[in-house]
């Protein structure tokens, strides 16, 4: 009887330790004097820019900040996000009060990629700026084949929206280079598109279109007759900034089909 109420006792023990272990993100305050207001014990500020990004004039912060320890946590979207073992990131935005100090603008938890997501490049955060009064996130990955990520937002109408978005790979030894560049403002697409050999190459159909396989492209694309190809697509609503990330995953935000 001792050894089964002491194996009760165990069993009871270890699932209150789980539970008390599964991550959660810490509260942040809404407002503060100074940034050290929002780097809290155990995290690190891992990347910043400032610059006016609301057009009154300040300087605000934009910050991604890093655990100290990494730990396994959902990273992800829909009911069963895969697991990243390494340390969570937060992408934050602080604009500049007129009294002085700072509130918090914007929090996103699934954007910056981590650590261990690059692939044998290693750590794919390739920079946070702050450009033209837009919010600039850069990832920057892979090995021979190397990909990049460039999202741009901006804040209007009392919220952050994506109006720019960059997605391509090319490759480190040939020419070969794919590039798909979005504005969500316009519709606008610039895809650039060589082969190994510098010439213009394939890249994916408009969702659709028909492209069947011909010459060289599979099917679904359709063959560059220039380096660089300009498409007007049709304008959909922007998307906010904390639903970027989903959307990326799900349809890639640009207005093209599959292109792995």
């Amino acid at each position: 009887m001792i050894r089964l109420k002491s194996g009760l006792l165990a069993v009871t023990l270890l699932f209150a330790t789980s539970v008390r272990a599964e991550f959660v993100y810490p509260q942040f305050p809404e407002q503060g004097s100074a940034l050290s207001d929002w780097v809290l014990p155990g995290w690190k500020a891992a990347n910043q820019a400032s610059g006016d990004l609301n057009k009154d004039g300040r300087d605000d912060i934009a910050l991604i900040l890093e655990r100290e320890e990494p730990v396994s946590h959902p990273h992800g979207c829909g009911k069963e996000p895969e697991n990243s073992q390494a340390a969570p990131r937060i992408l934050m935005v602080l604009l500049a009060l007129p009294q002085g100090g700072y509130r918090l603008s914007a929090l996103e938890t699934n954007l910056v990629l981590r650590a261990d997501e690059g692939g044998i490049f290693g750590d794919p955060l390739d920079g946070l700026f702050v450009e033209r009064g837009s919010l600039v996130l850069h990832h920057y990955g892979g090995s021979a084949w190397r990909w990049f990520q460039t999202y741009r937002f901006r804040h209007q109408d009392g919220g952050w929206f994506l109006i720019g978005f960059t997605d391509g790979w090319r490759h480190s030894v040939s020419r070969l280079n794919t590039e798909y560049d979005y504005n969500p403002l316009t519709g606008k697409l610039k895809i650039t598109a060589t082969d190994e050999k510098g010439r213009p190459g394939c890249y994916s159909c408009l969702p659709g279109e028909s492209c069947p396989a011909r010459g060289s492209c599979e099917k679904g694309k359709r063959q560059a007759t220039r380096e660089v190809t300009w498409l007007k697509t049709t304008k959909k609503p922007l998307v906010p900034l904390d639903k970027t990330y989903c959307r990326f995953l799900s349809d890639k935000i640009l207005p093209v089909g599959p292109r792995w």
